[in-house]
């Protein structure tokens, strides 16, 4: 299988207009960025990269090849300039090859993949490009003109693959933002929320109940969680479930329950509420984005890697859990 991926790259590589040196960083007026992947989490932990990459190169213009058309709406406000979704998927081929065709009628100075998936190598591949950038892999740097080692300590998934902009030659502008930018009336909508939730004298914390395999928590052990908390807190709190597809009926603690297709006002509406507890999941990291006071709860996954980031954020393995503790954080 190693051989036919090696194989597969060689004939979609296009060299046309590959150069082995750097373009130099005032030379560079258009960029390209490949992330084709469609897990939530991951949408927000290339906020960093999105927000520096912006920064670094302000008169560039960027596009941001995604795979899935909802995936722009998580960078709404960071000045990307274009979105490309491939669709990428067996039934979705035709439109996949079509938006490959449309992306190679220009010529970027750079196109970077920060995460050097399959996909995401044969993408870069095939697209007319002077400089291609990513991480090294044995099998996928015939798919790039230049490959860079890991060559800092950051070991966070939203930050782990900076190191490749300062390879460039540039040096990151702190603080590096991993937030979303809300609009006014998302901003409203979470107001909204937190008027309907709140009542004087009580802390206005949601939660969310599901995950996916290892991570999901049982309906006992989120009950003990709740109760940890009402314990802990010197006032009451207002529980409000954040509810899902797949999570239709709140425990008996839920006062509130919010369902919200839409994630930019899901997130706004958790920015506004005292805490938000949940297992390392996307809408964590969705709320840990809009700037929400998160605590992350962590079983199978590790907090070094998949933390929150918030300043009021604590990430609590579930085994050692203290709720005065996190709501010390948060608060």
């Amino acid at each position: 299988m190693k051989r036919l991926e090696v194989l597969l790259y060689a004939l979609l590589n296009n060299k046309a207009h590959n150069q082995s040196t750097l373009v130099s960083h005032d030379q560079v007026q258009r960029i390209a960025i490949v992330r084709n992947n469609a897990r939530i989490g991951n949408m927000y932990f290339l906020i960093p990269f999105i927000t520096q990459t912006r920064a670094l190169y302000p008169n560039a213009e960027i596009t941001l090849v995604l795979k899935q058309s909802w995936q722009g709406e998580v960078f709404d406000g960071l000045k990307v300039d274009h979105f490309s979704y491939t669709q990428f998927s067996f039934k979705g081929l035709l439109t996949y090859f079509k938006e490959i065709r449309s992306l190679k009628k220009q010529v970027f100075d750079l196109v970077v993949v920060p995460s050097n998936s399959v996909e995401d190598s044969m993408i870069c591949a095939m697209l007319n490009a002077k400089n291609k950038v990513s991480s090294p892999n044995e099998n996928r740097n015939l798919c790039y003109t230049h490959t860079f080692s890991k060559s800092d300590q950051r070991n966070h998934a939203a930050y782990t693959n900076l190191y490749l902009l300062t390879e460039l030659g540039n040096t990151l502008i702190e603080p590096i933002s991993h937030h979303i930018v809300l609009k006014p009336h998302e901003v409203e909508f979470g107001l909204e929320k937190k008027r309907e939730f709140a009542a004087e004298g009580t802390l206005s914390i949601a939660y969310f109940r599901g995950a996916r395999g290892s991570k999901q928590l049982s309906e006992s052990t989120w009950q003990d969680i709740i109760e940890q908390f009402e314990q802990a807190s010197a006032v009451p709190i207002q529980w409000v479930e954040v509810l899902s597809p797949d999570i239709t009926a709140p425990l008996p603690s839920a006062m509130h329950t919010i369902f919200q297709k839409d994630m930019r006002l899901l997130a706004s509406a958790l920015k506004q509420l005292d805490g938000f507890i949940c297992c390392d999941t996307g809408p964590l990291h969705l709320a840990d984005a809009a700037g929400a006071k998160c605590v992350g709860l962590y079983t199978a996954t590790s907090a070094i890697t998949f933390g929150v980031l918030g300043d009021k954020g604590a990430s609590v393995e579930l085994d050692s859990l203290n709720a005065s503790q996190a709501l010390a954080k948060i608060l």
